[in-house]
């Protein structure tokens, strides 16, 4: 085999192996998005929300105020992962064709901001939590009241990003299965997934 040859062969390997670690690559990022999604997501409204109850929720929210703004952190990395998965996703998934990246990422990027804006909720829920000098025009109830508002408007903001997260896993998993070189039965699962949501 001569210099050509061998050069050839490096970089068809190299070619090859590039998808293949693209896809690790997504793989990990989507698994360490599962225990901070389910943190950052459901740990409030399973651990905080006293159902009907905006005092109590308040209370709750007050003694436990540290794991409350984790859990907001949580959720903020969470969007940043995203961000890196559907760069990675996208270089992972070029060579399948063009449409059903684009509108992958552009499902996907639709979620990012919509989550993280939603997330502003939380923060409205702290600052009516703990009281200031500009809300003394509010009684103690009202604000309570408002937190728990803010509370249910964040579970609102929630369900609308979920439409997107359904939404860019059939153009991705249409890619996958078009791929060549990713299992096509992950692509079938993907684009039945999307309707889960």
């Amino acid at each position: 085999m001569n210099t050509d040859q061998a050069k050839t062969t490096a970089s068809t390997s190299d070619a090859v192996a590039s998808p293949q670690r693209l896809a690790r690559l997504a793989g990990w990022l989507y698994l360490s998005m599962v225990p901070l999604g389910i943190f950052g997501i459901m740990y409030i409204p399973l651990n905080f929300i006293v159902a009907g109850d905006a005092a109590a929720t308040v209370q709750k929210i007050l003694a436990n105020e540290p794991l409350f703004r984790l859990s907001i952190v949580s959720s903020f990395v969470v969007q940043l992962v995203n961000l890196l998965l559907v760069l990675v996703l996208y270089n992972v998934l070029k060579p399948a064709g063009r449409n059903s990246e684009a509108l992958m990422v552009i499902f996907f990027l639709v979620s990012i901001p919509l989550s993280m804006l939603n997330d502003l909720n939380y923060f409205a829920v702290l600052m009516l939590a703990k009281g200031s000098e500009y809300l003394g025009t509010f009684t103690l109830e009202q604000q309570q009241s408002l937190a728990y508002f803010f509370l249910e408007l964040h579970e609102k903001g929630v369900q609308i990003s979920v439409i997107f997260w359904g939404l860019w896993l059939f153009p991705m998993g249409y890619a996958i299965f078009k791929s060549g070189y990713l299992p096509k039965i992950l692509g079938i699962l993907l684009m039945i997934g999307c309707c889960g949501y």
